[in-house]
């Protein structure tokens, strides 16, 4: 579980990754094969933030759901002290994700993290 200082909790604070104030914000979107993250600079944070989103559309089953967004804070957790402090994220997971194990999953936030160069030098 992830500390409540790197949780983004509020509605208002989701509603920035969406829409003209995401662009506005200059914030980006990497894609892999199983999850999208959503990167917004944000200069008031101490440390990273993340929020977790997995639709009704990945699977009907909450169980499910909740399966892959542990994998996934769990995924982040490991590699939180790596991630750069400015910036807040969300992790989408794609329909794909529901079939993935957690070595894949891994790996593919790996890449975008690569891809995105969100870790420290």
């Amino acid at each position: 579980m992830l500390k409540k200082v790197n949780r983004i909790n509020k509605k208002a604070e989701i509603d920035k990754f969406f829409g003209l104030s995401f662009a506005k914000g200059k914030g980006r979107n990497f894609s892999g094969d199983f999850i999208i993250v959503k990167i917004l600079t944000n200069k008031e944070n101490i440390l990273p933030k993340f929020a977790f989103i997995v639709s009704n559309k990945v699977d009907k089953r909450a169980t499910a759901r909740n399966k892959i967004k542990r994998r996934l804070r769990f995924i982040v957790s490991k590699y939180l002290k790596m991630i750069e402090s400015d910036k807040s994220f969300i992790l989408v997971a794609k329909n794909s994700a529901k079939n993935a194990d957690f070595k894949s999953l891994e790996n593919d936030f790996l890449k975008i993290a690569a891809k995105a160069r969100l870790f420290h030098n």
